[in-house]
């Protein structure tokens, strides 16, 4: 197997929760190594998607689904991964791939830090990078490519349901052709076991997403935001057994371990968090908690929206579940998705983070900002880098955070000075 930087980092993380006290996040680090140490090992049974790609169809073949922004996020915080995606800046050309996780996907791959996949399926949500790159990546190492086009959210019923029709029909094809391409095939008794993976990983996730509504600090930030890479390993054994066993730890009377809950004197300010941290400091949003009294919470682990599966209706009930995604259609529907997510969790403003390469993020600012400010929540709009540091300016985003959280600290103050 290749010994890389990115296979030593797992495998200190998955040593260090073995002792964290947290199954779930033990859990979460057992699938992320083995993940890796599968694409390591068996390349050929390893699917690359990009994010809403369902990952039932390559597990219900039989093969192992693997999100390739979760690989990018983990190598943009070891430092010997900065040459890899400087040697990816010049090989892929910069009209086609500009978003930092496409570029440091295909540095690992053509530095060798990880060999190719069997396979790539694409979506067009959220954004064209993501395809376009897989794409690029397919033809240069004579791999299959699938792309599932999403249609804009349609605005009456008839439409809605020939959309569904549209989108399952090309779930359809994309198994069909993968199976054909991997020598698997979709047997029965193997979609019912994905099903019901799928329908306990997402239920339990609909209970830790309450308990979250409920009790904002109850999850750390930082812990929040990697178990939503799990949504790329729907449909398999490890995506059920950590979300159940996360909803079982933070349901506990007294949670402990990195599950747990903040330190005493809860934070009174709420922070809903759009976009991603820059990866390259993962304690970022640990120290912005610290700092300021903040608990921060994530729009991803509430994203994913849909109803469960049925074997009889499996691609059918995929699509909808795909066209309920709060990113297809207008932006400004992401905009109302995203402050009746900012009243579930109560929070007391919206930091949007807008990272100057992401397509999808930058097209839906504005009307994010004037939903929220339609809706008398605080705003602000944060820039940086994801992915690379030698692009990112953190004296400007600190500056950002400094003024907007002084501000929300304000009016709170404000206000309890009011009553």
């Amino acid at each position: 197997m290749l010994e890389t930087p990115l296979v030593q980092r797992l495998r200190l993380l998955r040593d260090a929760a073995a002792s964290s006290g947290s199954r779930a996040w033990k859990g979460l680090c057992d699938s992320a190594y083995r993940d890796v140490t599968e694409l390591c090992g068996r390349p050929d049974a390893v699917v690359a998607l990009t994010f809403y790609v369902p990952p039932e169809i390559p597990a219900a073949l039989g093969l192992i689904p693997v999100g390739h922004e979760f690989l990018a996020a983990a190598a943009a915080a070891i430092p010997a991964a900065r040459p890899v995606l400087a040697a990816a800046a010049y090989d892929l050309a910069p009209a086609t791939v500009t978003c930092g996780y496409q570029r440091m996907f295909w540095g690992l791959i053509a530095s060798g830090w990880i060999p190719s996949p069997r396979a790539f399926l694409a979506a067009t949500l959220p954004c064209d990078d993501a395809w376009k790159m897989f794409e690029v990546a397919a033809a240069r190492l004579h791999r299959p490519f699938q792309l599932i086009e999403i249609p804009g959210a349609p605005g009456h019923a008839s439409s809605e349901a020939r959309a569904r029709a549209y989108v399952a029909r090309q779930l359809a094809t994309c198994a069909a052709r993968l199976g054909a391409a991997t020598g698997t095939r979709l047997a029965p008794e193997a979609v019912a076991r994905t099903v019901e993976l799928s329908n306990r990983a997402l239920t339990a996730l609909r209970r830790v997403d309450r308990l979250r509504q409920e009790r904002p600090g109850i999850l750390p930030a930082p812990q929040a935001l990697r178990y939503f890479t799990l949504h790329a390993k729907l449909g398999t054994p490890e995506a059920a057994e950590v979300f159940e066993t996360l909803a079982e730890e933070l349901n506990a009377p007294t949670p402990s371990g990195p599950a747990g809950l903040l330190a005493p004197g809860a934070p009174r300010k709420r922070v809903l968090w759009l976009g991603m941290p820059p990866l390259f400091m993962p304690a970022l949003t640990a120290e912005l908690e610290e700092r300021y009294a903040v608990s921060v919470v994530y729009e991803e682990p509430s994203a994913f929206e849909g109803g469960p599966l049925a074997v009889k209706s499996f691609f059918d009930d995929l699509a909808a579940r795909l066209l309920a995604q709060p990113g297809v259609g207008p932006p400004s529907r992401r905009a109302a998705a995203l402050v009746r997510l900012a009243r579930r969790f109560s929070a007391d403003g919206v930091v949007h983070f807008s990272y100057p390469q992401c397509r999808a993020l930058l097209g839906s600012a504005g009307y994010v900002a004037a939903a929220c400010r339609r809706a008398g929540i605080p705003f602000a709009e944060v820039t940086g880098e994801v992915i690379d540091p030698g692009s990112h300016d953190a004296g400007r985003m600190c500056a950002q955070l400094e003024a907007f959280m002084a501000r929300i600290g304000a009016r709170l103050s404000g206000r309890a000075g009011g009553r």
